[in-house]
């Protein structure tokens, strides 16, 4: 569902409630002193089994739709402290799948790789030691990416930084973001040497570009240091000056205000943009001209939330991506559209992605994942319809050792119908319920190989995910539902959907627990002081539980902030609303808490400042409570390595087992 701008891009950290079988959770092997894997396949899968590198970890269709390259990686144990890495890139024919040649990399690990034309591939590559590198010709760099011939295997490293641009017209060149001096720099990067030539120099606040035949026309600058506000730039190629084309409010929690999914390369100033149009209830994707700052057509389907792009190797749109309880797409060739929901009937278990796609549109590479499904990858050829799998990314996580998923439609106390999902764990009779609220609020859940679902119900839990009001993905109307009803509305929702589980499945209702992380711990511990019986243990991850303190750290901006303005209109306004807000304000009730609390809080967290869990941990001792309190240093808004979300994850787990096993 993601353009080949981001597809190299770096391993985004996994924060709370990473979902994708390929996010940073499962990026490395376990630290030291993690709970050991396990090849015993009748065995419940311990975290050590999710986080192991995957054994196929990338696979890419050449633009010609003639060639695959698919990338194999084994790993060996040799002591607690050291893994020994064995890549293998394969090259295959397309239609015949027969080997045509095989690229052995000893020490070294590929998080993903691309086709930058049709006899070479450019990899994320991540030596732990140089002599591929050396050997075939590439800078003394420890990782970074490398372009490698398909026939002579001739690597070329290219500069540390991020892929902006990997200007398909033009494969001698991709566009990078390089830090120098301490700023970002657009650099063109040539792919036959390595060498950079500057292009644009970026400020102290520029976060990102977007690349049009090889010009810069978009620029994005943060509004100040840790603003959630971005200004966004817009230039004429055959102009020098960055004019300002608007002010927006970026969150990665809550979703963006004026998201860029990408550009196009035939019409000039033209980038899609996914966003509400006035009085309109879905963001479709649009397209937007930074030259004269108009819009123009709408692109895709007006009845949902765009969520990305794909675009084939020529750059060419092909479809939009939305998401329901599954992802689904949208394509511009309405046969597209047809074949690809006929697909995903055809894997009812699983999800169906657009890994990449020949620039015919013919051939393509999926990814499948659900809860039974860790990850796989299939070819599909449309015109054949033949369908044919490379094998799991983690064949030890086999399905009879993963749970199902159950859609649940719910009706809140005022009759709202709202959507939650009730992951199963293996076996049978009673068993205990973790109920795990998304964050945001604008964020939802849907079905899929949720890591941190995986994680509980390994443990022989069910686990119960609400989309209350205030979710995504089911329109502005209900988003705007959920504002200054966060003690209210919500909660109806989620203990309407705790009653519908009851009613669906055999959960031990004298063992319920409840996490939730970011706007998902206010949840936890908002329910929790509701509920007090109903818990027997709670768990708030860097949440936010002091309602004026947050806003008044985010009016710190100004009145005028749009982050601010957007969170006062989302909590209310501390004014006027001044004791409503503090009495949904879990730090104000502590003293109805009866169940246990754990409070998990990133030392580094510029998202939610540490002091809300901090005070809350000090609250609920003053009124003689139950907390356990984790300060995790180096830990921004969530798990950002596999270190840190081991020791989270075993936090959890070992708290929750006192009290649901």
């Amino acid at each position: 569902m993601i353009s080949r701008r981001i597809l190299l891009g770096s391993a985004a950290a996994a924060g709370w409630f990473g979902s994708s079988p390929q996010s940073a959770w499962a990026a490395a092997t376990p630290p030291k002193g993690a709970a050991a894997t396990t090849d015993n396949l009748a065995l419940p899968p311990t975290p050590a089994d999710f986080v192991r590198y995957p054994l196929l970890s990338a696979v890419a269709i050449s633009p010609d739709g003639e060639t695959l390259a698919v990338v194999h990686t084994e790993t060996t144990k040799k002591s607690e402290d050291e893994t020994e890495f064995t890549t293998t890139v394969t090259f295959r024919n397309a239609e015949t799948f027969a080997d045509i040649n095989v690229v052995l990399m000893k020490d070294n690990s590929v998080a993903a790789i691309t086709w930058i034309d049709n006899d070479r591939v450019i990899m994320n590559l991540r030596p732990t030691s140089m002599d591929f590198l050396e050997q075939k010709g590439a800078a003394n760099h420890p990782q970074g990416f490398v372009v490698m011939h398909k026939t002579t295997h001739r690597a070329v490293r290219m500069p540390n930084g991020t892929i902006v641009d990997f200007m398909p017209s033009d494969p001698n060149h991709i566009m990078q973001r390089i830090v120098k001096q301490g700023l970002w720099t657009l650099s063109m990067v040539d792919t036959n040497t390595g060498a950079a030539a500057d292009i644009d120099q970026g400020t102290l606040f520029t976060v990102d570009w977007y690349i049009q035949d090889g010009k810069p026309i978009v620029r994005i600058d943060e509004d100040g240091v840790g603003s959630k506000v971005r200004i966004y730039y817009g230039r004429d190629p055959e102009k020098k000056t960055w004019r300002v084309i608007g002010r927006y409010r970026v969150d990665g929690i809550n979703g963006n205000d004026f998201e860029i999914l990408g550009s196009s390369d035939t019409k000039p100033g033209i980038v899609w943009v996914a966003t509400n149009a006035p009085g309109e209830n879905f963001r479709p994707l649009r397209e937007y001209n930074v030259f004269t700052s108009t819009w123009g057509e709408t692109l895709s389907r007006q009845d949902g939330d765009a969520v990305g792009v794909t675009v084939d190797g020529a750059g060419a749109y092909v479809a939009t991506g939305y998401v329901d309880d599954i992802p689904f797409y949208d394509c511009v060739d309405p046969q597209m559209t047809a074949d690809m929901a006929q697909l995903a009937k055809a894997f009812p278990n699983a999800s169906v992605h657009i890994h990449n796609i020949s620039n015919d549109h013919n051939r393509m590479v999926c990814t499948l994942e659900g809860p039974n499904d860790a990850g796989s990858f299939i070819f599909y050829d449309r015109k054949s319809g033949k369908v044919r799998p490379f094998g799991d990314m983690r064949p030890w996580l086999t399905q009879a050792r993963l749970p199902t998923a159950l859609k649940l439609t719910v009706h809140s106390k005022d009759g709202t119908a709202i959507r939650a999902y009730l992951t199963v764990p293996v076996g049978g009779g009673k068993k205990p319920l973790v109920v795990m609220p998304h964050g945001g609020p604008e964020a939802r859940d849907m079905i899929s190989f949720d890591l941190w679902a995986q994680a509980f119900a390994a443990q022989g839990w069910y686990v119960l995910q609400p989309n209350f009001r205030g979710s995504t993905g089911y329109g502005m109307a209900f988003k705007e539902a959920g504002y200054r009803h966060w003690s209210t509305r919500v909660m109806e929702d989620v203990d309407a959907s705790i009653q519908e589980a009851f009613d669906k499945a055999s959960i031990d209702r004298d063992k319920v627990a409840i996490m939730g992380a970011s706007y998902g711990g206010y949840v936890a511990l908002m329910n929790a002081i509701r509920n007090p019986s109903m818990y027997k243990a709670v768990i708030g991850a860097s949440g936010v539980y002091d309602l004026l303190r947050s806003l008044a750290r985010d009016r710190r901006q100004g009145e005028a902030d749009l982050s601010y303005l957007y969170w006062k209109r989302a909590i209310g306004d501390p004014d006027a609303d001044k004791e409503a807000i503090r009495d949904a304000s879990p730090i104000t009730h502590v003293a109805a808490l009866k169940a246990p609390v754990m409070l998990i809080h990133g030392y580094d967290d510029d998202n939610v400042n540490i002091e809300q869990s901090q005070l809350m941990a000090q609250a609920i001792r003053n009124a003689k409570g139950q907390v356990d309190f984790h300060e995790i240093q180096d830990m921004g808004h969530g798990p950002s390595n596999n270190a840190q979300m081991f020791q989270v994850v075993d936090l959890m787990t070992d708290f929750l087992k006192k009290y649901l096993v």
